[in-house]
């Protein structure tokens, strides 16, 4: 399967359930910012990885993931570091 990238962003209200989120983002994703991540990803490790986080999640935390086609991922600005969001990316998954 054909692997693209996504972005996710989430906002989890209780500290709590934002450190489950956390973890189980940070183990499929780099930190672009505090709680913004880039993900390269296959739409099935896409879909697993979002029914993980809605399990984790509440109804009164915000999840939102982003599909940047190639394009779209080429011409993403990101000033914080030298990051490429052209090039394949080795995904290591933490459990």
């Amino acid at each position: 399967m054909e692997k693209h990238w996504y972005l996710v962003s989430y906002d989890v209200r209780n500290p709590k359930r934002w450190r489950r989120v956390y973890e189980r983002v940070r183990g499929s994703a780099e930190r672009v910012q505090y709680s913004v991540f880039r993900m390269y990803a296959t739409r099935t490790e896409l879909e697993a990885f979002r029914c993980d986080l809605v399990r984790l999640m509440d109804d009164e935390d915000d999840l939102l993931i982003v599909h940047l086609c190639t394009g779209c991922a080429r011409r993403v600005v990101d000033t914080s570091r030298q990051q490429n969001w052209n090039e394949e990316r080795r995904q290591v998954e933490i459990l």
